[in-house]
């Protein structure tokens, strides 16, 4: 009776097994040394002398920034919009 057919299931089950747990254990490690990016803080419209809310707000292709803007109800805003050079805008009429 030979062994070998036995030996080379085992050896190749040994084998997927390690690269399974070989590539689980690489993926871990990166995702734990990648940590998420603490969200910018929100920022709040400064109230100009005549009363008036202004802000200014950059465009990206597809973001802008800041993402989160605080303002007081029942007073005006302006917003100011500038871009980066890959967005195009279209004016408003």
């Amino acid at each position: 009776m030979s062994y070998r057919p036995l030996m080379r299931r085992v050896m190749h089950r040994v084998r997927r097994r390690g690269l399974v747990l070989s590539v689980a254990l690489v993926s871990s490690l990166i995702l734990a040394q990648e940590k998420a990016a603490a969200p910018p803080p929100p920022v709040t419209a400064e109230v100009g002398p005549d009363g008036v809310q202004r802000a200014d707000i950059t465009l990206d292709s597809y973001s802008f920034t800041p993402a989160h803007l605080i303002v007081q109800a029942g007073k005006s805003v302006e917003l100011y919009r500038s871009r980066r050079k890959s967005v195009r805008v279209r004016p408003q009429r």
